[in-house]
């Protein structure tokens, strides 16, 4: 990712991410791990640091939207309601996901970026991350309810995204660059999810806010 990423941030070629609408492949209802708010906290001063780089106009995290992708389900759609009627199948399939806090510890070390954005690289402690999307992926299935950008296989990784990029330039690329290679393995420390939840999101040019649509608490 960074080797590609590196040499498009210095050119300032960078892909900014729109309002969504109907045509988004980003945005749409998903199933995520959320991150202990002290845990975003510990990032202020990094986010602070990065911000003074990629200057304002892009969607920055903070300590309430933290959190791991466990599997993007839909493409972006609205309006979504609170009866929708997929949205209510969802919540029934992830009711049967049963896992524990302690086997979805991550470890996040080092930072990293590409043309969409930059992200903590996450590394999982053990294999019951990638299990538990074999598991959510297996239960669509069987309800023919594969779509989204993962209709054909589960996502892998378990990175944080920091901030997504809008439609302004970077405001200083070089220095991004140079800050992402210094922190390329710093470590941020080890982490267990609080809580898994379906969500939705509402995308604003430089804000997201994830609308809790289920919310299931790790212990």
């Amino acid at each position: 990712m960074w080797s590609i990423g590196k040499p498009d941030l210095l050119r300032n070629d960078i892909d900014g991410d729109p309002v969504p609408d109907a045509t988004s492949k980003r945005w749409g209802v998903s199933a995520i791990l959320r991150l202990p708010a002290p845990f975003g906290e510990s990032l202020d001063g990094l986010l602070t640091q990065l911000r003074a780089y990629t200057g304002e106009g892009h969607t920055f995290y903070n300590p309430m939207t933290f959190h791991i992708t466990l599997r993007s389900i839909e493409y972006f759609r609205e309006p979504i309601t609170p009866d929708d009627r997929w949205v209510n199948i969802y919540r029934q399939l992830m009711r049967q996901l049963t896992p524990n806090a302690l086997d979805l510890s991550i470890r996040f070390a080092g930072l990293s970026a590409n043309r969409v954005g930059v992200i903590l690289q996450g590394f999982p402690a053990t294999d019951q991350l990638q299990a538990l999307r074999e598991q959510f992926h297996e239960l669509l299935a069987h309800h023919e309810l594969l779509q989204g950008p993962e209709q054909n296989q589960p996502r892998i990784n378990a990175h944080a995204s920091l901030i997504v990029y809008g439609t302004s330039r970077l405001a200083k690329p070089e220095a991004l660059v140079d800050y992402i290679e210094q922190h390329r393995s710093t470590d941020y420390g080890q982490v267990n999810p609080i809580s898994l939840e379906l969500v939705r999101y509402e995308k604003r040019p430089e804000s997201v806010t994830i609308v809790t649509l289920e919310r299931l608490t790790l212990t």
